[in-house]
C-alpha cells in the first residue's frame, strides 16, 4: 500500500484536478514483482530466510488479490461531489 499511498499524497492536486479516484491508489499499490525479486535477492545473498522471503511473497500474492477488489469497490460508490 506504500506505493500507492505514495502515488496519491504526491499527486493528490493532480487526482483532485483530473477527478482521479482514490482507488487508483490500490491499483497503483500491487507490488508482487517488485517483492519477488527483492525476496530472491535477500535469499541469494543470505539476507533473508527463504521462509521469511516466502512470507514476504505471499503478503504480496494477498495484496495483488485485495486491492484491485477494493478498488473496484470503492469506484461503485457514488463520488460525494
Amino acid at each position: 500500500m506504500n506505493r500507492g499511498t505514495a502515488a496519491y499524497t504526491a499527486h493528490v492536486d493532480t487526482f483532485a484536478r483530473e477527478n482521479l479516484p482514490a482507488p487508483l491508489a490500490f491499483y497503483l499499490a500491487t507490488q508482487l514483482p517488485l517483492v519477488v525479486v527483492i525476496a530472491a535477492i535477500g535469499v541469494e545473498t543470505d539476507r533473508l530466510s527463504p521462509s521469511t522471503a516466502a512470507a514476504l511473497v505471499a503478503a504480496a500474492m494477498v495484496s495483488v488479490l485485495a486491492y484491485p477488489m477494493i478498488a473496484a469497490r470503492l469506484r461503485q460508490r457514488p463520488s460525494a461531489a
